[in-house]
């Protein structure tokens, strides 16, 4: 909603409206909010208004998309822009099975064990807990290096696939910043390895959505979304100090991720977070040690808590809005 927000596109659960270019308001079909969403995205995101929209947004290392892309395929970077919209549409896909299968999303929601068992095993639910986590390790506001370098990487094979390639001479153009964390072989390689967890997940098309391929295609698409709302927002003024903070304060607050304040730092915000992962990777060890099982149970019953803190991905929005 965040994404189409940008666009002008208003979807308020059956009161949906669109600012038309001249600054006037449309209002759309009173459908409700999964349906008009996937309605909308199908229609918007194609468009090379979104494209353009997406890479000017999304930021890596503090450099537009579209400008990395811009620099690495001179003459042929509009049409690797063009095609992020794909790969932010297919990060949408689970709107649209939503919206085919209402029965489906409410069984989902209030009943999740009742489509399928659950097929995997605790370990492999915190394994990819932490992957999900480490993946949005702030590296600044609104700044994550990790999935970030894996996202321009991602941008770029659809324009290899095609069988082209970029120079060392093109990539030698691009910011220091953006060289420091996306090296010319990590970005040209085709070795699986230099794969991110979260993208491999993400292509996963199994329906049911398995939920790690679900997970994975949320976190992307919101990451997408933080940008693009961060944008907006900047655009607008109301980035400027006093006007979001008091706000992400009390949102924070209301959730006990903090007291009082919020910190000034995003890695305040991060520790206690990493503290978790690590102690959900000392209990793994200590079951593999005693020979027994690793159950979400036990898990669940760690007098440190680290299981509550794992479940505030809210962070990740303090993180990218927080100035």
């Amino acid at each position: 909603m965040s994404l189409l927000a940008a666009a002008g596109i208003g979807i308020f659960n059956r009161s949906n409206i669109v600012t038309l270019n001249g600054g006037e308001l449309e209002t759309l079909q009173p459908e409700g909010t999964h349906v008009a969403v996937w309605e909308a995205l199908d229609a918007w995101l194609p468009s090379q208004t979104a494209a353009q929209l997406i890479a000017g947004s999304l930021e890596i290392a503090g450099i537009s998309l579209g400008e990395c892309l811009n620099i690495l395929l001179p003459g042929a970077g509009g049409a690797a822009v063009y095609s992020l919209s794909t790969m932010v549409f297919h990060w949408g896909l689970d709107l649209k099975q939503a919206r085919a299968d209402k029965h489906t999303r409410e069984i989902s929601s209030y009943d999740p064990h009742a489509l399928f068992p659950v097929r995997n095993t605790a370990d492999d639910a915190f394994n990819f807990t932490a992957i999900l986590w480490k993946s949005f390790e702030p590296a600044g506001i609104d700044r994550y290096d990790e999935i970030d370098r894996h996202i321009l990487r991602t941008a770029l094979q659809h324009y290899f696939d095609q069988g082209h390639t970029i120079s060392e001479g093109d990539y030698n153009r691009l910011p220091t910043e953006v060289r420091s964390i996306a090296s010319f072989e990590f970005l040209t390689s085709s070795d699986f390895i230099h794969e991110h967890p979260l993208i491999i997940a993400a292509r996963d098309n199994i329906e049911p959505a398995p939920p790690f391929a679900m997970l994975a295609r949320a976190a992307l698409l919101m990451r997408t979304a933080t940008s693009v709302t961060r944008a907006a927002l900047r655009k607008t003024g109301l980035l400027a100090p006093g006007f979001v903070r008091p706000w992400l304060t009390k949102y924070a607050a209301d959730r006990a991720i903090v007291d009082e304040e919020l910190p000034d730092i995003a890695d305040e915000l991060w520790h206690d977070i990493d503290d978790a992962i690590t102690r959900i990777r000392t209990l793994q060890t200590d079951a593999g040690q005693r020979a027994r099982t690793f159950t979400r149970w036990v898990a669940a019953n760690d007098p440190n808590a680290a299981v509550p803190r794992l479940s505030e991905f809210e962070r990740v929005a303090l993180w990218s809005f927080a100035v």
